[in-house]
């Protein structure tokens, strides 16, 4: 029951309006709902009880790789989290109007300054809710973009 509960979770969440990143922000956006999807397979699949692992792999194939994927995830995740960390360092040496990140965040002003730019900025992209739905659609399956993580690829 358990397991099922989580698994459910994780579908509610991926169906939920409400992200923590945006899924406005295109590709960033999926940042989260990746991670939210990779963890719950990696905390699933080892609960997962062994008589129904193997009725799972007699009667679907791609379970039979479930060993394989797990790796892939965990290495995707791996990279993911390093990736989120050089982000999270980059911001912080950053400055806006000659002010640290810090004196930003303590600042009403620069926080709604900020914000009131980045508004602008994205209304200048001249992007419409249409164009994200295409834009999204030609989006690799979360397969290839874990098998080209996964495989050195993140690099280049």
């Amino acid at each position: 029951m358990q397991v099922r509960s989580l698994a459910i979770g994780v579908l509610v969440y991926l169906d939920l309006a409400a992200d923590l990143i945006p899924e406005k922000m295109r590709l960033i956006g999926l940042i989260d709902d990746m991670l939210v999807m990779i963890v719950g397979l990696v905390i699933i699949v080892p609960q997962l009880p062994e008589e129904k692992l193997l009725y799972y792999r007699q009667n679907y194939e791609a379970l039979s790789k479930i060993g394989e994927y797990e790796q892939i995830m965990k290495s995707t995740l791996g990279i993911l989290w390093e990736r989120l960390t050089l982000f999270v360092e980059t911001l912080r040496k950053g400055t806006y109007k000659n002010k640290t990140t810090e004196e930003v965040a303590q600042s009403s002003k620069l926080r709604e300054a900020l914000f009131d730019e980045t508004m602008v900025f994205v209304a200048n992209l001249g992007i419409d809710p249409e164009t994200l739905d295409k834009d999204v659609k030609l989006l690799p399956s979360p397969e290839k973009v874990i098998g080209l993580l996964s495989s050195g690829l993140e690099k280049a």
